[in-house]
């Protein structure tokens, strides 16, 4: 039997700890509009090309995953985005979880990946997830990005830089601690 043809990976569904929160981030930061949102735990993302699923676990999982405690009333976490001093001071407190000896993403597998000590780092550990990837279309988009980001309080785990292949990236992570990749990538930036 042949094997039937298929259009790419273009859906991620993530367990997340705070959905109000990462649907802001993926929403207001990142462009992403809202596809779908059936019910009150479910949200359904897109870029155009892709579905992004966020899910706020059962209760059941929910201490797998983790609970994230709000700094922000629940009426003001709901209304608005997070301000550019409560990213900030989230972001302040993820640099000082992170080892600085892991500041940049190297091309051997085997190397360490940036990452944050503590339940973020414990988190990932148990996740066969290790980022998730935008693409853009040129190289020069990478380093927009990021500066993008930063101008809004997002710390960048891994400054813009091109790897031997070619592709030019950097790293950062959601508020749920997830590592999303920047990536301009030869083979395939072009044909999006």
């Amino acid at each position: 039997m042949d094997r039937p043809p298929h259009a790419g990976l273009r859906h991620l569904a993530l367990n997340v700890r705070s959905l109000d929160e990462m649907k802001r981030f993926y929403v207001d930061l990142l462009g992403f509009t809202i596809e779908w949102e059936p019910d009150p735990d479910n949200v359904y993302l897109s870029s155009g090309i892709d579905n992004l699923a966020l899910h706020r676990p059962a209760e059941a999982t929910r201490a797998a995953v983790g609970d994230v405690s709000r700094r922000r009333s629940p009426e003001s976490a709901a209304s608005s985005p997070p301000s550019p001093a409560e990213i900030e001071e989230r972001q302040a407190s993820a640099r000082s979880r992170r080892s600085s000896s892991q500041s940049d993403r190297t091309e051997a597998a085997s190397e360490p990946r940036p990452g944050a000590e503590g339940a973020t780092a414990a988190r990932a550990r148990d996740s066969a997830l290790d980022h998730l990837g935008l693409i853009v279309r040129s190289a020069d988009d990478v380093d927009r990005w990021a500066a993008f980001l930063e101008s809004h309080g997002v710390v960048i785990d891994a400054r813009p830089r091109t790897h031997r292949d070619g592709a030019r990236s950097c790293y950062f992570r959601d508020p749920d601690g997830n590592h999303v990749q920047i990536i301009h990538h030869p083979p395939i930036s072009s044909r999006i």
